[in-house]
């Protein structure tokens, strides 16, 4: 998303195009893998070829946002962002490990994917191939210092942060619009984009025929407060059916999110008005916005008191 600036930064000037693709070229040419991609901020999966070193590189964003699949098998390596990419010869086997972690997890951790010899690239890292060998370097994690600042300090920095990143993601080619349930997450996001837009956003949220599960009244309010233009669905079980055939084609692997067959009428809907959409997804993870965070921490804290024979004979 910050391309732009990086461009200033390097000696090349003679750009042909406005593309990010572009900046990311010749960033890698000038800087190098690990100092280029230290300067870039959103989301990417790269495939790379130096045709000097005759190496390729594949890089993946630092909390995996963009998928990146890669396989090598009898002298051949492919790589993908989605597992549809790869040919039925490469994917001849179901892991049983992968299916034994989603009937746990709800997904497949880390490096695993649903096929034998399918590997995900994990988050964070870069994976070179020289042809023979498969070397993968790990070039960002959490920081694990502590920030010595105030409460009130924080609450300001974290709201600078959150604001930064939602101007970043305005950048675009294209009108940019936002999913909006009416929680805290999606709401945050789309008030701070409307206070950064010249113009009215363009909202859109899922609301359902079942009224204990239908929370589109309060994106409704939220939308009516924020003054954007608001767009609702109603998700019914028509389309339950009408979305199932196509929904391994979309995710092509196990996939444990319940809301998933409404994202994709949200988004198929969506992409009537807009090609872009913000999304609050991730802020309860961060914020600990789930009562079952809370719950976890008081179940561990009475488990705890029990004597230690007694937890294993219990788990056993």
């Amino acid at each position: 998303y910050n391309h732009l600036e990086i461009r200033k930064d390097l000696k090349h000037k003679s750009f042909k195009t406005s593309s990010d693709t572009e900046t990311i070229l010749w960033a890698f040419a000038e800087l190098g893998v690990e100092k280029a991609i230290s300067k870039f901020i959103g989301m990417f999966a790269i495939g790379l070829f130096d045709k000097i070193e005759n190496k390729l590189y594949l890089i993946r964003d630092r909390v995996g946002i963009k998928p990146l699949y890669y396989t090598f098998q009898n002298g051949e390596f492919v790589f993908s962002s989605e597992l549809k990419g790869f040919a039925e010869h490469l994917k001849n086997k179901v892991s049983n490990k992968s299916l034994i972690q989603f009937m746990t997890l709800g997904y497949t951790p880390k490096n695993s994917s649903y096929y034998e010899n399918i590997s995900k690239l994990e988050a964070g890292n870069y994976l070179i191939f020289d042809g023979q060998n498969i070397e993968i370097e790990r070039y960002w994690d959490l920081p694990t210092q502590k920030i010595d600042i105030s409460y009130q300090d924080a609450v300001i920095e974290t709201e600078r942060l959150i604001r930064s990143s939602i101007k970043y993601r305005l950048l675009a080619d294209v009108e940019v619009g936002s999913f909006l349930s009416g929680g805290v997450d999606s709401s945050l996001v789309s008030a701070i984009m409307q206070e950064e837009s010249n113009k009215k956003i363009k909202t859109f949220s899922i609301g359902f025929e079942d009224k204990e599960y239908d929370e589109s009244i309060y994106a409704k309010e939220v939308a009516k407060y924020i003054d954007s233009e608001h767009f609702e669905y109603k998700f019914g079980i028509n389309d339950v059916f009408n979305l199932i055939d196509s929904f391994d084609n979309y995710y092509d692997e196990p996939f444990g999110d319940a809301s998933s067959l409404p994202m994709m009428l949200l988004c198929k809907k969506t992409k009537e008005q807009v090609s872009v959409a913000l999304s609050g997804d991730g802020g309860d993870e961060l914020f600990l916005g789930y009562d079952r965070y809370f719950l976890t921490n008081n179940y561990f804290n009475k488990f705890q008191k029990i004597p230690k024979i007694l937890r294993e004979i219990g788990s056993f």
